[in-house]
């Protein structure tokens, strides 16, 4: 990365990891869950309702890791937790609903296919599952017995027959055909944190390797290098850090960490 800005705004961290930034002067107290704002941040509502056959219930406990807004619906958001598997909404968190398949243990992450908001990915364990009908049934489309996890998942925004996953293992995996078969593409010597694929130029992508650095490849995950070689001395700067791309830009990359938001304007 040649052009890196540091920012050390906290509460901006706390919005993009959460989906739910706390106002420093108004920041809420009702517990865990999921918070929405209707104000860009000034106040913010609980959303924790659970819509149950014996009764509205509540997720106010749930330890949200993850939280994916469907491209083509911002009332649809899904969030995975750390022990309480899968929720959804359809009406922009008014009530959340959870499907019985994912109703325990930890997602990792969630993918919706943008060209068809019924077409979901969730890294469950070290699985893949999918549903094709919108929350209603799931099925496995990769599984390994090796003791694993799958740590990311994203789709080519261009060509959505082409899904990529992470795994602990420090593997990047590639399916050309929505799941139905799979091929490493790479081994990284440590687990993979995190993969982001840039929307203009989908032969971008970038890996977050535990305690090393960013990788980055420009031709569909075939061969990487690192680009934060510059970095390497920030001791735990790379520890479980998450990217987002910037749009903004042709080829744009934020990645928080614990000493703050990086960015770079080029890659």
């Amino acid at each position: 990365m040649k052009k890196i800005v540091y920012s050390f705004l906290i509460f901006l961290i706390i919005f993009i990891i959460t989906g739910c930034a706390h106002n420093k002067k108004k920041a809420p107290v009702q517990g865990a869950g999921i918070y929405k704002s209707f104000d860009r941040g000034e106040t913010w509502q609980h959303k924790v309702t659970l819509a149950s056959s014996s009764g509205p219930k509540s997720i106010r406990d749930a330890n949200v890791k993850v939280i994916r807004t469907d491209p083509q619906d911002n009332n649809a958001i899904y969030i995975g937790t750390e022990n309480r598997g899968l929720f959804y909404t359809y009406n922009g968190g008014d009530y959340w609903q959870q499907p019985t398949q994912i109703s325990s243990g930890k997602v990792n992450d969630i993918a919706i296919d943008p060209e068809n908001k019924c077409t979901i990915y969730v890294a469950y364990g070290n699985k893949l599952i999918k549903s094709v009908d919108c929350n209603r049934s799931w099925f496995d489309v990769y599984i390994d017995p090796r003791p694993k996890t799958v740590t990311s998942i994203v789709i080519d925004n261009l060509n959505t027959s082409q899904v990529y996953i992470s795994t602990d293992f420090g593997e990047i995996i590639k399916s050309t055909d929505k799941g139905t078969t799979w091929t490493t593409i790479n081994r990284f010597n440590k687990s993979v944190s995190h993969v982001v694929i840039n929307p203009i130029d989908t032969d971008i992508l970038y890996a977050s390797v535990l305690d090393q650095a960013i990788f980055k490849s420009t031709n569909g995950g075939e061969n990487w290098e690192s680009v934060t070689e510059n970095l390497r001395k920030t001791k735990g700067i790379f520890t479980n850090l998450r990217m987002y791309i910037d749009e903004t830009q042709k080829d744009g990359i934020y990645f928080v960490s614990k000493y703050g938001i990086v960015r770079s304007d080029n890659g």
